[in-house]
Protein backbone atom coordinates (compact mmCIF):
# COMPACT_ATOMS: atom_id res chain seq x y z
CA UNK A 1 0.00 0.00 0.00
CA UNK A 2 1.64 3.41 -1.14
CA UNK A 3 2.63 6.16 1.79
CA UNK A 4 -0.28 8.40 0.01
CA UNK A 5 -2.91 5.60 0.42
CA UNK A 6 -2.10 5.24 3.68
CA UNK A 7 -2.25 9.15 4.87
CA UNK A 8 -5.27 9.22 3.00
CA UNK A 9 -7.13 6.72 5.16
CA UNK A 10 -6.33 8.11 7.91
CA UNK A 11 -7.52 11.10 7.00
CA UNK A 12 -10.81 9.37 6.35
CA UNK A 13 -11.11 7.71 9.60
CA UNK A 14 -10.45 11.24 11.43
CA UNK A 15 -12.75 12.51 9.38
CA UNK A 16 -15.19 9.71 10.46
CA UNK A 17 -14.33 10.27 13.92
CA UNK A 18 -15.48 13.96 13.86
CA UNK A 19 -18.65 14.03 12.36
CA UNK A 20 -19.60 11.40 15.29
CA UNK A 21 -18.06 14.02 17.83
CA UNK A 22 -20.48 16.05 19.10
CA UNK A 23 -19.63 19.92 20.14
CA UNK A 24 -20.15 21.06 24.10
CA UNK A 25 -23.42 21.68 25.58
CA UNK A 26 -24.99 25.07 26.53
CA UNK A 27 -23.93 24.40 30.07
CA UNK A 28 -20.31 23.06 28.89
CA UNK A 29 -19.85 26.02 27.10
CA UNK A 30 -20.97 28.75 29.58
CA UNK A 31 -18.44 26.93 32.41
CA UNK A 32 -15.57 27.89 29.74
CA UNK A 33 -16.30 31.12 29.28
CA UNK A 34 -17.29 32.15 32.95
CA UNK A 35 -13.36 30.39 33.95
CA UNK A 36 -11.27 33.09 32.75
CA UNK A 37 -13.97 35.69 33.88
CA UNK A 38 -13.94 34.08 37.83
CA UNK A 39 -10.16 33.71 37.87
CA UNK A 40 -9.60 37.77 37.01
CA UNK A 41 -11.93 38.53 39.52
CA UNK A 42 -10.11 36.29 41.95
CA UNK A 43 -10.92 37.16 45.91
CA UNK A 44 -13.32 40.09 44.62
CA UNK A 45 -15.69 37.45 43.36
CA UNK A 46 -16.06 36.08 46.81
CA UNK A 47 -18.63 37.14 49.97
CA UNK A 48 -16.14 38.76 52.27
CA UNK A 49 -12.98 39.81 49.87
CA UNK A 50 -11.79 42.21 52.44
CA UNK A 51 -10.76 39.40 54.25
CA UNK A 52 -9.17 37.70 51.49
CA UNK A 53 -11.76 34.56 51.15
CA UNK A 54 -10.12 31.06 50.41
CA UNK A 55 -13.19 29.71 48.90
CA UNK A 56 -14.38 32.38 46.23
CA UNK A 57 -16.29 31.98 43.38
CA UNK A 58 -13.61 30.45 40.69
CA UNK A 59 -12.43 27.91 42.81
CA UNK A 60 -16.55 26.89 43.80
CA UNK A 61 -16.54 26.45 39.85
CA UNK A 62 -13.79 24.41 40.16
CA UNK A 63 -14.59 21.92 42.87
CA UNK A 64 -18.33 21.98 40.56
CA UNK A 65 -17.04 20.54 37.10
CA UNK A 66 -13.91 18.83 38.82
CA UNK A 67 -15.60 15.52 38.45
CA UNK A 68 -17.18 15.99 35.57
CA UNK A 69 -14.24 17.20 33.52
CA UNK A 70 -12.51 14.20 34.77
CA UNK A 71 -15.21 12.05 34.07
CA UNK A 72 -15.07 12.67 30.33
CA UNK A 73 -11.79 13.16 30.05
CA UNK A 74 -11.96 8.97 30.95
CA UNK A 75 -14.86 8.31 29.14
CA UNK A 76 -13.85 9.99 25.78
CA UNK A 77 -10.26 9.91 26.22
CA UNK A 78 -7.51 12.88 26.35
CA UNK A 79 -8.10 14.92 22.84
CA UNK A 80 -5.67 16.30 20.64
CA UNK A 81 -2.72 13.96 20.99
CA UNK A 82 0.46 15.36 22.71
CA UNK A 83 -0.95 18.56 23.75
CA UNK A 84 -3.67 17.43 26.01
CA UNK A 85 -1.59 14.65 26.94
CA UNK A 86 1.19 16.64 28.31
CA UNK A 87 -1.00 18.76 30.24
CA UNK A 88 -2.99 15.93 32.09
CA UNK A 89 0.79 14.48 32.86
CA UNK A 90 1.83 17.69 34.27
CA UNK A 91 -1.19 17.83 36.29
CA UNK A 92 -1.20 14.30 37.74
CA UNK A 93 2.76 14.73 38.38
CA UNK A 94 2.05 17.54 40.19
CA UNK A 95 -0.86 15.57 42.28
CA UNK A 96 1.60 13.24 43.22
CA UNK A 97 5.18 15.37 43.66
CA UNK A 98 3.80 18.77 44.98
CA UNK A 99 2.21 17.02 48.71
CA UNK A 100 5.41 14.86 48.75
CA UNK A 101 7.70 18.10 48.54
CA UNK A 102 5.52 19.39 51.97
CA UNK A 103 7.96 16.86 53.51
CA UNK A 104 10.73 18.96 53.59
CA UNK A 105 9.75 21.82 52.79
CA UNK A 106 10.98 24.58 55.33
CA UNK A 107 7.81 26.82 54.86
CA UNK A 108 5.23 24.65 55.46
CA UNK A 109 2.10 26.20 56.39
CA UNK A 110 3.09 28.32 53.02
CA UNK A 111 3.76 25.64 51.20
CA UNK A 112 0.35 24.51 52.08
CA UNK A 113 -1.18 27.29 50.89
CA UNK A 114 1.01 27.72 47.01
CA UNK A 115 -0.03 24.00 46.95
CA UNK A 116 -3.70 24.31 47.37
CA UNK A 117 -3.50 27.72 45.04
CA UNK A 118 -1.50 26.09 42.05
CA UNK A 119 -3.80 23.26 41.98
CA UNK A 120 -7.27 24.70 41.67
CA UNK A 121 -4.92 26.66 38.67
CA UNK A 122 -4.32 23.41 37.04
CA UNK A 123 -7.37 21.92 37.74
CA UNK A 124 -9.14 24.55 36.26
CA UNK A 125 -7.13 24.39 33.47
CA UNK A 126 -7.65 20.55 33.10
CA UNK A 127 -11.34 21.44 32.87
CA UNK A 128 -10.62 23.62 30.01
CA UNK A 129 -9.03 20.62 28.18
CA UNK A 130 -11.61 18.47 29.08
CA UNK A 131 -14.46 20.47 28.21
CA UNK A 132 -13.69 21.53 25.21
CA UNK A 133 -12.90 17.95 23.66
CA UNK A 134 -10.67 19.34 20.58
CA UNK A 135 -14.30 21.04 19.31
CA UNK A 136 -14.12 24.76 17.97
CA UNK A 137 -17.22 25.50 19.79
CA UNK A 138 -15.21 24.80 23.19
CA UNK A 139 -12.04 27.47 21.82
CA UNK A 140 -14.54 29.89 20.70
CA UNK A 141 -16.05 29.79 24.50
CA UNK A 142 -13.26 30.07 26.03
CA UNK A 143 -11.87 33.23 23.84
CA UNK A 144 -15.39 34.99 24.56
CA UNK A 145 -15.09 34.43 28.07
CA UNK A 146 -11.44 36.20 27.99
CA UNK A 147 -13.13 39.12 26.37
CA UNK A 148 -15.49 39.60 29.19
CA UNK A 149 -12.76 39.00 31.54
CA UNK A 150 -10.98 41.99 29.77
CA UNK A 151 -14.26 44.02 30.55
CA UNK A 152 -15.19 43.14 33.62
CA UNK A 153 -11.38 44.25 35.09
CA UNK A 154 -10.99 46.92 32.68
CA UNK A 155 -14.30 48.53 34.08
CA UNK A 156 -12.59 48.46 37.41
CA UNK A 157 -9.26 50.15 35.93
CA UNK A 158 -11.28 52.77 34.43
CA UNK A 159 -12.62 53.43 38.01
CA UNK A 160 -9.20 53.65 38.99
CA UNK A 161 -8.28 56.08 36.56
CA UNK A 162 -11.06 58.80 36.99
CA UNK A 163 -11.49 58.23 41.45
CA UNK A 164 -7.98 57.64 42.28
CA UNK A 165 -8.94 54.75 44.12
CA UNK A 166 -8.06 51.37 44.32
CA UNK A 167 -9.47 48.10 45.63
CA UNK A 168 -6.84 45.94 46.79
CA UNK A 169 -6.46 47.07 50.67
CA UNK A 170 -2.87 46.70 50.41
CA UNK A 171 -2.66 49.52 47.76
CA UNK A 172 -5.16 51.90 50.27
CA UNK A 173 -3.37 50.84 53.25
CA UNK A 174 -0.21 52.65 51.31
CA UNK A 175 -1.84 56.26 51.87
CA UNK A 176 0.50 58.95 52.29
CA UNK A 177 2.89 56.87 50.02
CA UNK A 178 2.78 57.79 46.02
CA UNK A 179 1.06 54.75 44.29
CA UNK A 180 1.00 54.49 40.81
CA UNK A 181 -0.26 52.81 37.91
CA UNK A 182 -3.46 50.82 38.09
CA UNK A 183 -4.03 47.51 39.47
CA UNK A 184 -7.68 46.72 38.71
CA UNK A 185 -8.64 43.02 40.61
CA UNK A 186 -4.82 42.21 41.38
CA UNK A 187 -1.88 43.54 43.88
CA UNK A 188 0.09 44.77 41.73
CA UNK A 189 0.67 46.73 38.45
CA UNK A 190 2.68 44.51 36.29
CA UNK A 191 0.35 41.30 36.88
CA UNK A 192 -2.35 43.41 35.86
CA UNK A 193 -0.33 44.34 32.65
CA UNK A 194 0.20 40.56 31.72
CA UNK A 195 -3.23 40.04 32.46
CA UNK A 196 -3.83 42.11 29.46
CA UNK A 197 -1.70 40.55 27.28
CA UNK A 198 -3.57 37.80 28.29
CA UNK A 199 -6.85 38.75 27.47
CA UNK A 200 -5.40 40.63 23.83
CA UNK A 201 -5.91 36.92 21.52
CA UNK A 202 -9.29 36.75 22.70
CA UNK A 203 -10.12 40.60 21.38
CA UNK A 204 -8.03 40.10 17.97
CA UNK A 205 -10.49 36.59 17.77
CA UNK A 206 -13.54 38.21 18.66
CA UNK A 207 -12.28 41.17 16.06
CA UNK A 208 -12.00 38.99 12.87
CA UNK A 209 -14.72 36.55 13.76
CA UNK A 210 -17.54 39.05 14.68
CA UNK A 211 -20.31 39.02 11.88
CA UNK A 212 -21.56 42.17 11.84
CA UNK A 213 -20.81 45.86 12.07
CA UNK A 214 -21.31 46.73 15.47
CA UNK A 215 -19.58 43.38 16.76
CA UNK A 216 -16.12 44.75 15.03
CA UNK A 217 -16.54 48.51 15.79
CA UNK A 218 -16.87 47.29 19.79
CA UNK A 219 -13.85 44.95 19.96
CA UNK A 220 -12.03 48.11 18.06
CA UNK A 221 -13.61 49.72 20.89
CA UNK A 222 -11.98 47.39 23.43
CA UNK A 223 -8.88 47.30 21.80
CA UNK A 224 -7.77 50.86 21.40
CA UNK A 225 -9.06 51.00 25.36
CA UNK A 226 -6.95 47.56 25.90
CA UNK A 227 -3.58 49.85 24.79
CA UNK A 228 -5.10 52.69 26.93
CA UNK A 229 -4.70 50.38 29.85
CA UNK A 230 -1.46 49.08 29.05
CA UNK A 231 0.13 51.98 29.29
CA UNK A 232 -1.80 52.79 32.66
CA UNK A 233 -0.46 49.83 34.20
CA UNK A 234 3.19 51.93 33.43
CA UNK A 235 4.72 48.27 33.43
CA UNK A 236 7.94 47.98 31.44
CA UNK A 237 6.91 44.26 30.92
CA UNK A 238 3.70 45.30 29.71
CA UNK A 239 5.16 47.58 27.04
CA UNK A 240 7.47 45.36 26.01
CA UNK A 241 4.70 42.57 25.58
CA UNK A 242 2.57 44.56 23.36
CA UNK A 243 5.49 45.37 21.32
CA UNK A 244 5.61 42.05 20.37
CA UNK A 245 2.33 40.96 20.27
CA UNK A 246 2.32 44.17 17.64
CA UNK A 247 5.03 42.78 15.55
CA UNK A 248 3.95 39.38 15.77
CA UNK A 249 0.44 40.56 14.49
CA UNK A 250 1.84 43.06 11.92
CA UNK A 251 3.99 39.90 10.65
CA UNK A 252 0.51 37.85 10.44
CA UNK A 253 -0.91 40.45 7.97
CA UNK A 254 1.54 40.82 5.86
CA UNK A 255 1.29 37.46 4.95
CA UNK A 256 -2.15 37.54 4.02
CA UNK A 257 -2.32 40.93 2.80
CA UNK A 258 1.26 41.59 1.09
CA UNK A 259 1.82 45.15 0.14
CA UNK A 260 -1.70 45.88 0.79
CA UNK A 261 -1.14 46.01 4.68
CA UNK A 262 0.31 49.07 3.98
CA UNK A 263 -2.64 51.57 4.07
CA UNK A 264 -4.36 49.93 6.60
CA UNK A 265 -1.80 49.70 9.00
CA UNK A 266 -0.48 53.42 8.37
CA UNK A 267 -4.44 54.29 9.08
CA UNK A 268 -4.90 51.99 11.91
CA UNK A 269 -1.75 53.19 14.01
CA UNK A 270 -2.75 56.76 13.33
CA UNK A 271 -6.37 55.90 14.64
CA UNK A 272 -4.54 54.43 17.79
CA UNK A 273 -2.08 56.71 18.34
CA UNK A 274 -4.49 59.81 18.34
CA UNK A 275 -6.63 57.81 21.06
CA UNK A 276 -3.69 57.05 22.55
CA UNK A 277 -2.88 60.85 22.94
CA UNK A 278 -6.91 62.43 23.13
CA UNK A 279 -7.29 59.90 26.37
CA UNK A 280 -3.76 61.08 27.60
CA UNK A 281 -4.27 64.62 27.66
CA UNK A 282 -6.25 64.33 30.92
CA UNK A 283 -3.98 64.50 34.21
CA UNK A 284 -4.04 60.76 34.94
CA UNK A 285 -3.09 59.74 31.15
CA UNK A 286 -0.24 62.70 31.13
CA UNK A 287 0.68 60.69 34.79
CA UNK A 288 0.74 57.43 33.24
CA UNK A 289 2.47 58.17 30.14
CA UNK A 290 5.40 59.77 32.05
CA UNK A 291 6.19 57.27 34.02
CA UNK A 292 5.57 54.64 31.67
CA UNK A 293 8.68 56.86 29.84
CA UNK A 294 10.78 56.73 33.29
CA UNK A 295 10.41 53.73 33.84
CA UNK A 296 12.97 52.97 30.33
CA UNK A 297 14.98 55.98 30.33
CA UNK A 298 15.37 56.32 34.31
CA UNK A 299 18.32 54.36 36.05
CA UNK A 300 16.76 50.43 36.62
CA UNK A 301 20.36 48.69 36.57
CA UNK A 302 19.73 48.00 40.16
CA UNK A 303 16.62 46.41 39.91
CA UNK A 304 17.45 44.01 36.70
CA UNK A 305 20.59 43.18 38.65
CA UNK A 306 18.27 42.41 41.83
CA UNK A 307 16.40 40.01 39.52
CA UNK A 308 18.97 38.41 38.02
CA UNK A 309 20.69 37.35 41.43
CA UNK A 310 17.35 35.75 42.30
CA UNK A 311 17.24 34.19 38.95
CA UNK A 312 20.65 32.80 39.30
CA UNK A 313 20.27 31.56 42.90
CA UNK A 314 17.35 29.67 41.85
CA UNK A 315 19.36 28.20 39.47
CA UNK A 316 21.63 27.04 42.22
CA UNK A 317 18.91 25.67 44.26
CA UNK A 318 18.15 23.06 41.52
CA UNK A 319 21.39 21.70 41.35
CA UNK A 320 21.77 22.09 45.00
CA UNK A 321 18.24 20.19 45.59
CA UNK A 322 19.61 17.60 43.10
CA UNK A 323 16.73 18.31 40.73
CA UNK A 324 14.19 17.53 43.33
CA UNK A 325 13.13 20.72 44.59
CA UNK A 326 13.39 22.83 47.68
CA UNK A 327 10.01 21.86 49.10
CA UNK A 328 6.63 23.63 48.19
CA UNK A 329 6.58 27.28 48.79
CA UNK A 330 10.42 26.89 50.14
CA UNK A 331 11.90 29.57 47.27
CA UNK A 332 11.45 33.00 49.88
CA UNK A 333 12.35 31.23 53.10
CA UNK A 334 15.85 29.86 51.35
CA UNK A 335 16.65 33.12 49.84
CA UNK A 336 16.05 35.59 53.15
CA UNK A 337 17.95 32.88 55.25
CA UNK A 338 21.18 33.70 51.57
CA UNK A 339 20.39 37.08 51.47
CA UNK A 340 24.29 37.79 52.04
CA UNK A 341 24.86 35.53 48.64
CA UNK A 342 24.10 38.10 46.58
CA UNK A 343 22.47 42.12 46.25
CA UNK A 344 18.74 41.55 46.28
CA UNK A 345 18.11 44.70 48.22
CA UNK A 346 16.20 43.35 50.33
CA UNK A 347 13.93 41.15 47.92
CA UNK A 348 12.87 37.98 48.62
CA UNK A 349 10.19 36.89 45.91
CA UNK A 350 11.44 35.38 42.92
CA UNK A 351 9.95 37.84 39.93
CA UNK A 352 10.88 34.80 37.69
CA UNK A 353 7.79 32.29 38.01
CA UNK A 354 9.38 29.88 35.66
CA UNK A 355 12.74 29.39 37.78
CA UNK A 356 10.63 29.12 41.24
CA UNK A 357 8.58 26.48 40.18
CA UNK A 358 11.73 24.62 38.92
CA UNK A 359 13.92 24.73 42.15
CA UNK A 360 10.60 24.07 44.48
CA UNK A 361 9.63 21.08 42.63
CA UNK A 362 12.33 19.79 40.70
CA UNK A 363 12.31 17.96 37.55
CA UNK A 364 9.26 15.76 38.61
CA UNK A 365 6.57 19.07 37.78
CA UNK A 366 9.06 21.06 35.99
CA UNK A 367 9.75 18.90 32.93
CA UNK A 368 6.55 17.99 32.05
CA UNK A 369 5.80 22.05 32.41
CA UNK A 370 8.35 22.90 30.04
CA UNK A 371 7.42 20.16 28.00
CA UNK A 372 3.65 21.33 27.81
CA UNK A 373 5.36 24.66 26.79
CA UNK A 374 7.51 23.45 23.75
CA UNK A 375 4.57 21.28 22.12
CA UNK A 376 1.81 24.22 22.17
CA UNK A 377 4.89 25.81 20.54
CA UNK A 378 5.55 23.66 18.32
CA UNK A 379 1.77 22.73 17.48
CA UNK A 380 1.64 26.82 16.99
CA UNK A 381 4.43 27.29 14.53
CA UNK A 382 3.47 25.40 11.40
CA UNK A 383 0.56 24.28 9.57
CA UNK A 384 -0.47 21.00 10.80
CA UNK A 385 0.91 17.86 8.43
CA UNK A 386 -2.68 16.55 8.63
CA UNK A 387 -4.25 19.15 6.97
CA UNK A 388 -1.52 18.95 4.16
CA UNK A 389 -2.24 15.71 3.38
CA UNK A 390 -5.86 16.01 3.36
CA UNK A 391 -5.82 18.86 0.64
CA UNK A 392 -3.08 16.02 -0.96
CA UNK A 393 -0.54 18.86 -1.55
CA UNK A 394 2.09 20.18 0.37
CA UNK A 395 2.06 23.93 -1.01
CA UNK A 396 -1.58 24.20 -0.25
CA UNK A 397 -3.16 27.93 1.55
CA UNK A 398 -3.55 27.99 4.92
CA UNK A 399 -7.08 27.78 5.91
CA UNK A 400 -7.71 31.20 7.71
CA UNK A 401 -9.38 29.25 10.63
CA UNK A 402 -5.75 27.80 11.15
CA UNK A 403 -4.14 30.94 11.09
CA UNK A 404 -6.69 32.42 13.68
CA UNK A 405 -6.01 29.81 16.01
CA UNK A 406 -2.00 29.69 15.54
CA UNK A 407 -2.06 33.66 16.02
CA UNK A 408 -4.27 32.95 19.43
CA UNK A 409 -1.85 30.31 20.55
CA UNK A 410 1.13 32.29 19.85
CA UNK A 411 -0.38 35.79 21.59
CA UNK A 412 -1.00 33.51 24.50
CA UNK A 413 2.34 31.97 24.54
CA UNK A 414 3.84 35.78 25.14
CA UNK A 415 1.27 36.81 27.44
CA UNK A 416 2.23 33.28 29.40
CA UNK A 417 6.10 33.97 29.01
CA UNK A 418 6.04 37.38 30.32
CA UNK A 419 3.66 36.75 32.87
CA UNK A 420 5.77 34.62 34.41
CA UNK A 421 8.60 36.78 33.92
CA UNK A 422 8.05 39.82 35.35
CA UNK A 423 5.35 39.32 38.25
CA UNK A 424 6.76 38.81 41.53
CA UNK A 425 4.80 35.53 42.04
CA UNK A 426 2.39 34.11 39.24
CA UNK A 427 2.29 30.69 40.75
CA UNK A 428 -0.75 31.28 42.78
CA UNK A 429 -2.67 33.19 40.32
CA UNK A 430 -5.42 31.09 39.03
CA UNK A 431 -5.43 33.28 35.38
CA UNK A 432 -2.07 32.21 34.76
CA UNK A 433 -3.15 28.76 34.86
CA UNK A 434 -6.40 29.39 33.20
CA UNK A 435 -4.00 30.66 30.28
CA UNK A 436 -1.95 27.96 30.20
CA UNK A 437 -4.82 25.37 30.04
CA UNK A 438 -6.32 27.71 27.20
CA UNK A 439 -3.35 27.94 24.73
CA UNK A 440 -3.50 23.97 25.79
CA UNK A 441 -6.85 23.65 24.09
CA UNK A 442 -6.22 25.87 21.36
CA UNK A 443 -3.50 23.66 20.42
CA UNK A 444 -4.81 20.82 20.78
CA UNK A 445 -7.35 21.64 18.11
CA UNK A 446 -4.59 22.70 15.81
CA UNK A 447 -2.73 18.77 16.85
CA UNK A 448 -6.28 17.52 15.48
CA UNK A 449 -7.27 20.29 13.31
CA UNK A 450 -11.01 20.46 12.02
CA UNK A 451 -12.00 17.32 9.21
CA UNK A 452 -15.89 16.46 9.51
CA UNK A 453 -18.26 18.71 7.46
CA UNK A 454 -19.53 20.06 10.57
CA UNK A 455 -16.87 22.66 11.95
CA UNK A 456 -17.45 26.26 11.30
CA UNK A 457 -14.35 27.12 13.12
CA UNK A 458 -13.59 30.82 11.53
CA UNK A 459 -17.50 31.32 9.91
CA UNK A 460 -15.14 33.15 7.20
CA UNK A 461 -14.51 31.70 4.06
CA UNK A 462 -11.44 29.96 3.32
CA UNK A 463 -9.17 29.21 0.92
CA UNK A 464 -9.93 25.02 0.94
CA UNK A 465 -13.25 24.87 -1.49
CA UNK A 466 -10.34 26.99 -4.23
CA UNK A 467 -7.56 24.56 -2.95
CA UNK A 468 -9.75 21.77 -4.14
CA UNK A 469 -10.86 23.26 -7.34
Amino acid sequence: MSTDLRARRRVDDARSRDSARPGPTRPVRMMLALLPILAALGIYASMDPEQGASLYLYRVACLVAAVPAVTMLIRNGVPGRSVSRTYVILTASWCIWAPLSLAWTPAYDEGIREVISISFGLVGGLILVSFTGGHEMGVRAISRGWVWAFIATGAVAMWEIGSGQHLSRLVRELEGRPVEGVYSTFGNPNDYACFLLATLPGLVTGLRSSRSRVGRSAHVVLLLVWCQLIVATQSRTGAVGALAALLLLVFWLSRVLGRRLIVPGVVALYLAGTALLTVSVAKPGLVSVGSLTAAFVGDNSRSDGVRANLTLLGARYVVESGGLGLGAGAYEARVAADSGRADLAGVTNAHDSLIELTSQYGAPVSVPFFALLFVVFRAGRKLPPRMRLRHGRRDVEEPTAVRHLRISVQLGLIALIAGGLASSSTLSSPWWWILLGTVASQASLLADPPTGPERPLPRIKTSIGAARQ
